[in-house]
């Protein structure tokens, strides 16, 4: 049972983990865009095109290896959707 409990508290850092990074990531990827140092444009396009290229040339084309990579990108371009309906001109 112990072991149990142990194996779900680890379940929950982990995932807690994701989403603190998730967050830091798109706190730094807003920063540098309000800040001129990224063009959002090219950077969301560039994700999109890592993502393909990561799909198309990954060495394990397991379903569960290409649905993990579009999952991490599909959800990194849904946090950049979010930056962008931020006005870059208003103070945070």
């Amino acid at each position: 049972m112990k072991k149990l409990i142990l194996a779900g508290k680890l379940v929950e850092a982990t995932l807690e983990g994701d989403h603190v990074t998730r967050l830091l990531i798109g706190n730094l990827v807003g920063f540098l865009i309000k800040n001129g140092t990224v063009n959002y444009e090219d950077y969301f396009q560039f994700t999109q095109q890592t993502k393909k290229y990561l799909i198309e040339t990954s060495e394990d084309s397991s379903e569960s290896k290409v649905k993990m990579i579009e999952s991490i990108f599909d959800l990194h371009l849904d946090d950049l959707k979010e930056i962008k309906a931020i006005d870059p001109k208003k103070p945070v």
